[in-house]
């Protein structure tokens, strides 16, 4: 009887000990995410991210047949893919952490023809989406007319980097203002700075929230800079966060950006709302097309308009809702859809 009980007690400290090993690096090791393991990548090629994380920081591993694995619930890569003219960038994978050992964040460094755009993920060990934000641009710069001179008086150059813990992580856009004749930008000739603060909590192993914004600032103040930010914030929520429609929707109804026929290319509203409902049609098709389907016959649904807005300006790309349309999980919205493609696709062929 002590015999098999000794033998069932080194029993289990084998499995102890089995597991334990399973959760812990190995020596020299930076660490181990198991489903970017089983796609080939290896974790020594990798930037791991600590606490504050900037561009300057980045590691830059190249990923493109492994797109379709990590991404393909976001942008219905290989579908996509085909379209020439379809943007996509091209993919890297700037930084990973392991959030204590239920899930892994993937920072990605999405390079175009005029600099690389930031998107977050994050996945669960067996590397289901769980996750995903589009952070934007972390580096920019934009003229702006202080007065009635023609030519622009000042500069905002917009910085942006990430801060992370145990409970969330939070992004910080930083803008700095110089004057635009000015050389040399350092903090000694900076007129202006501004900083908005959006953080976010782990939300378990259901991905993300977005708790809010913070903003402070000194300095020269641009105003025209943040003249819409309430529509630009909403770039930061997660996708799992479907709320964010009806929050586009309440805008426009404040803004009165409801005209069935398109304004000026160049209205700020008008162009703000369109670029928003572009990036959650390239980011959230599916989620987008259900949400029109459900308030069909809503007299307070202004999103139907603005899509068609946005498709007749060509600022939205009609690629994304054909891709979802040929799912199987969307055929309750087929028949609705279709009569708006019709007028879509024929402004946007």
């Amino acid at each position: 009887m002590e015999k098999n009980n000794l033998l069932m007690f080194f029993a289990v400290v084998a499995l102890f000990a089995l597991s334990l090993s399973a959760r812990t690096p190995l020596v020299d090791s930076p660490g181990h995410i198991r489903m970017l393991e089983r796609l080939g990548i290896r974790m020594d090629s990798l930037y791991w991210m600590g606490d504050t994380v900037r561009m300057e920081d980045f590691g830059y591993y190249a990923i493109d047949k492994e797109k379709p694995a990590l991404l393909g619930k976001v942008h219905g890569f290989g579908e996509l893919e085909n379209d020439e003219e379809a943007d996509m960038g091209i993919y890297s994978i700037a930084g990973v952490k392991q959030y204590q050992t239920v899930m892994a964040l993937v920072l990605y460094s999405v390079e175009h023809g005029d600099g690389s755009h930031q998107e977050l993920a994050a996945y669960h060990p067996r590397g289901e989406l769980v996750d995903f934000i589009n952070m934007g641009y972390w580096h920019d710069w934009m003229g702006y007319n202080m007065d009635d001179d023609p030519v622009s008086d000042v500069e905002v150059v917009t910085n942006t980097f990430m801060t992370l813990d145990d409970e969330g992580f939070a992004l910080h856009i930083v803008d700095e203002v110089f004057d635009i004749h000015e050389r040399e930008q350092s903090p000694q000739n900076r007129k202006g700075r501004a900083e908005k603060v959006v953080y976010y909590a782990y939300d378990g192993m259901n991905g993300f929230e977005l708790q809010g914004f913070d903003y402070t600032h000194d300095g020269l103040y641009v105003a025209q800079r943040y003249a819409h930010d309430d529509i630009r914030n909403l770039r930061y929520y997660p996708l799992t966060d479907t709320k964010v429609f009806d929050r586009l929707n309440e805008i426009a109804a404040q803004h009165a950006v409801t005209r069935e026929e398109p304004d000026d290319y160049f209205d700020d509203i008008d162009g703000e709302i369109q670029d928003i409902v572009s990036n959650m049609i390239w980011y959230r098709p599916k989620s987008f097309m259900q949400w029109l389907y459900r308030h069909r016959d809503d007299p307070n649904n202004h999103l139907t308009a603005i899509a068609t807005m946005c498709f007749v300006s060509g600022r939205c790309d009609i690629g994304p809702v054909l891709s979802v349309l040929k799912g199987k999980d969307v055929a309750k919205v087929r028949k609705y859809v279709s009569h708006l493609l019709d007028g879509w696709q024929e402004n946007n062929p």
